[in-house]
């Protein structure tokens, strides 16, 4: 199914809990490989009841169970991605931190709460890049009270992705000189299109399918839509624009904002966005959304494939447009939508939380992190890619290292002894349960770095380049609230290159007033599974552990 309908996909999701209680809501994911060509090359992938984007839908304070039945030849473990998961820290789902894995042939059940969460979410294997080859798909929650502003007669969902010809595993196994390995194609919605007359002979490409479909998007002019954009990569950015509409974005990481006009955004790996737009245009015309991906890869080394295409595309089809695809336009901004005189594009460091903190009122906190992060090739270890966290809080050193997956559960041993045993290998950190902490994310790099929090939002204080000043919250062009996000983008740096640069960085305000073991790393897989990771250890349980269910830890 390319075209995500709320309505129905919800009524069909959840059809096996009308004997359950009304606020509990029942899955059943059977989780296996199977053969799908999304771009038109086919290729095995993995699979959640056979499709690519399974979607869970809920209402805000439903009890959600999920029974995940691995029909896999390897362990998995699945992340839900921006939910707090308070109260019940063991099904964060990141493998060997809040739970054991799921081995192949056996099943395992996450039951939780969304409590008062609306919005955008998305769920993902946390093991062995399992989410780079399609085990991940959209996680949304209902809002019975939607601000009063929001109002549309349809909505959809929309999940962009890079897609890759080669195995993820065989990609890393390789992975050598921090050279991210570059992308085959992009999806939307589960398709896209591979340059088939471009393709080099020999390969899997020989058996790619000439014009691949793309999905479709039906509307009905002077109805209004809400579209839940979800990037679910393994790295890259894209930027979204529909042609001849523009958009009004209300809401980011499943937070409302304050409506902004735009006619195109930007949205990188594991971050979400609402928007709402009206169908202005001829009831005989299809128009392309485009979504195109930036090259974080050439800056490393990497190459693109010859078949490989900078922009997926999707048509948005109105109710008496032929069954064709519209023509080309030009990629500027203005192109796509007359109605605004000049680009309108998202500052991601200005869109302010509806009703939030407002900005002339920064709120305290009890102490100051510094975290520098890099990606490199070691020589010393067979030229492998690692990647390493330097923290300093309030000025003083604390580690510097590569994170290290650990033998036991981290939560295991918080719950059993209270306090990490991995020896330092893990990155962690401990915070007070109720502290609010002030961390300062620097990047080298000339790309720029999504970082990810799990358990928790934060605030964005600040953001761009400690030499450029133009996307900080500077006083003269702030907006009047932070912004709330679980994943923000730490620009890259400016200047000659890589080391003789100027820092990108964000500020961040989190408040920690959940317990539990909680990774903070980079959302760009292949740097994940080389170490940018750390562990925030909120040790603070009271009754909360004993909620574990027994015989909860097996191994």
């Amino acid at each position: 199914m390319s075209t995500f309908f709320i309505g129905c996909l919800f009524a069909t999701a959840t059809a096996v809990a009308a004997l359950d209680p009304p606020n509990l809501k029942r899955f059943t994911f059977n989780i296996s490989e199977g053969a799908v060509a999304p771009d038109g090359v086919p290729l095995p992938m993995k699979l959640v009841n056979n499709q690519l984007d399974y979607p869970i839908i809920v209402d805000r304070g439903d009890t959600v169970s999920i029974t995940i039945n691995n029909n896999l030849k390897e362990s998995t473990s699945i992340h839900w991605h921006g939910l707090d998961m308070r109260g019940t820290p063991w099904y964060d789902g990141a493998e060997m931190v809040s739970q054991c894995p799921i081995q192949p042939g056996s099943s395992f059940v996450y039951e939780f709460n969304v409590g008062n969460q609306t919005g955008t979410y998305w769920y993902h294997s946390h093991s062995h890049l399992q989410s780079a080859t399609g085990l991940k798909g959209p996680f949304i929650i209902r809002d019975p009270n939607e601000p009063a502003h929001i109002q549309y007669d349809d909505e959809f969902i929309m999940t962009i992705t890079d897609h890759f010809h080669i195995a993820p595993d065989l990609l890393l196994a390789n992975y050598y000189g921090a050279r991210d390995p570059a992308p085959s194609s992009a999806l939307i919605n589960g398709l896209g299109r591979s340059d088939c007359r471009n393709a080099q002979a020999g390969g899997i490409e020989d058996y790619c399918v000439l014009d691949n479909p793309w999905t479709v998007f039906p509307v009905t002019k002077g109805k209004r839509y809400l579209v839940r954009v979800i990037n679910t990569s393994a790295e890259a950015g894209f930027t979204v624009k529909i042609d001849h509409h523009d958009m009004t974005i209300i809401s980011a990481d499943g937070h409302y904002t304050t409506p902004t006009n735009v006619n195109e955004f930007q949205i990188t790996a594991g971050q979400r966005y609402s928007f709402l737009f009206v169908a202005t245009g001829s009831e005989t015309d299809n128009y392309w959304i485009t979504a195109t991906m930036e090259d974080m890869y050439t800056s490393s080394g990497s190459k693109f494939a010859p078949e490989f295409s900078s922009t997926t595309r999707a048509i948005l089809r109105y109710q008496s447009a032929p069954l064709t695809e519209p023509p080309l336009l030009s990629s500027s901004p203005s192109s796509s939508s007359p109605s605004s005189s000049s680009s309108q594009r998202l500052n991601v460091f200005q869109l302010g939380q509806l009703n939030g903190t407002p900005t002339d009122k920064m709120p305290s906190f009890a102490r100051q992190m510094r975290l520098r992060f890099a990606v490199s090739g070691k020589a010393a270890i067979q030229n492998k890619t690692v990647g390493t966290m330097k923290l300093d809080i309030n000025g003083d050193p604390a580690f510097e290292g590569q994170y290290h997956t650990p033998r036991t559960p981290t939560l295991k041993d918080v719950v059993t002894v209270g306090r990490d045993l991995s020896g330092g290998k893990s990155n962690s950190v401990n915070v007070v349960n109720g502290e609010s902490v002030l961390l300062i994310v620097e990047n080298d790099d000339v790309i720029d770095h999504t970082f990810h929090l799990h358990g928790h939002s934060f605030l964005v204080i600040n953001g761009g380049n400690t030499k450029e000043k133009e996307r900080r919250q500077d006083t003269t062009t702030r907006s009047a609230t932070f912004p709330r996000r679980d994943s923000i983008q730490v620009p890259g740096c400016v200047g000659t290159g890589e080391g003789a640069c100027s820092p990108g960085f964000v500020s961040l305000l989190i408040h920690f007033d959940n317990p539990g073991v909680w990774l903070f790393h980079c959302h760009i897989d292949w740097h994940l599974a080389a170490g940018l990771v750390i562990s925030f250890v909120n040790t603070n349980f009271g009754d909360v552990g004993k909620g574990i269910p027994p015989d909860f830890w097996t191994c």
